[in-house]
């Protein structure tokens, strides 16, 4: 499901929140995985004057590495799919 960029604001304190989660968990974490660029939790936004969707990081990996990163973000991930928003784990670009 796509959504209008303007309409993430419904989420903002949400995205806040869910940031705050991320960081506690990435700090009983570790990094561990491949190191790549670019990775996070995305949605799908159509940004203002265009007709197809693009992938927007609404949090960035804490870690260099995809596993560790993931890790991290997976109740992340949850609370927001929990507060109506698509969202899903982007791995990014192997570097």
């Amino acid at each position: 499901m796509e959504i209008r960029e303007a309409d993430l604001g419904r989420w903002a304190e949400t995205i806040e929140y869910v940031k705050a989660a991320v960081a506690e968990d990435a700090a009983i974490g570790r990094d561990e995985g491949t190191c790549v660029l670019g990775a996070g939790i995305a949605v799908r936004v159509i940004p203002k004057r265009a007709r197809y969707p693009r992938t927007r990081i609404l949090i960035d990996a804490p870690f260099q590495g995809n596993v560790g990163s993931r890790k991290a973000c997976e109740r992340g991930l949850a609370l927001l799919r929990a507060a109506g928003l698509d969202a899903f784990w982007h791995d990014g670009r192997m570097d």
